[in-house]
């Protein structure tokens, strides 16, 4: 009996050293055993393919950072009163970045239509005196003609409207040049 099982735990010795000397010579890297467990097609070979690679990984504390950051350096009571006077001021202003933008930017520009064309859905392409091109977006049918004075209007959200004096009718447009 007791030759039997030493038999036994010899072979099964073997074997192991075996599995474990062909796995490290054929996967060399983490990445090529990653490779080689994702190229089997059944599911359950890959499944001990991937918890034989992962038992014969070295084991890391997961709970413990690997670098710990370094501390900041404790701010002096003149340094806190410095910083203390800038950062109202700038909270005063958060939010407002793009407002102060807006406030510089002209409402509405007033232009002289220079051409008009059609595309084969009907939309217009406007060009203005002032070198700008502008395509109608919505399907409104407001009739323009070569030197005519037109509004465009800045409207919500970045739309922006082309109006013509002396009629209530507008058209969304888009400048494109």
């Amino acid at each position: 009996m007791n030759k039997l099982l030493a038999t036994l735990g010899a072979r099964s010795l073997l074997l192991s050293s075996v599995f474990f000397v062909s796995t490290a010579a054929q996967a060399d890297t983490l990445a090529q055993a990653v490779e080689k467990c994702r190229k089997l097609e059944d599911s359950l070979q890959r499944l001990v393919c991937y918890d034989r690679m992962s038992m014969s990984a070295p084991k890391q504390d997961l709970n413990t950072p690997k670098d710990k950051p370094a501390p900041k350096p404790a701010l002096k009571p003149a340094e806190m009163l410095e910083n203390a006077h800038v950062a109202p001021a700038a909270e005063a202003d958060f939010g407002r970045e793009g407002k102060a933008q807006r406030e510089r930017q002209a409402d509405t520009m007033t232009v002289n239509v220079v051409n008009v064309s059609e595309n084969v859905r009907g939309e217009k392409t406007i060009t203005f005196d002032n070198a700008s091109v502008w395509r109608q977006v919505d399907n409104s049918n407001l009739r323009l003609k070569k030197g005519q004075q037109v509004m465009v209007e800045r409207g919500l959200f970045g739309a922006f409207y082309l109006k013509v004096d002396g009629l209530n009718q507008t058209m969304k447009v888009k400048r494109i040049k």
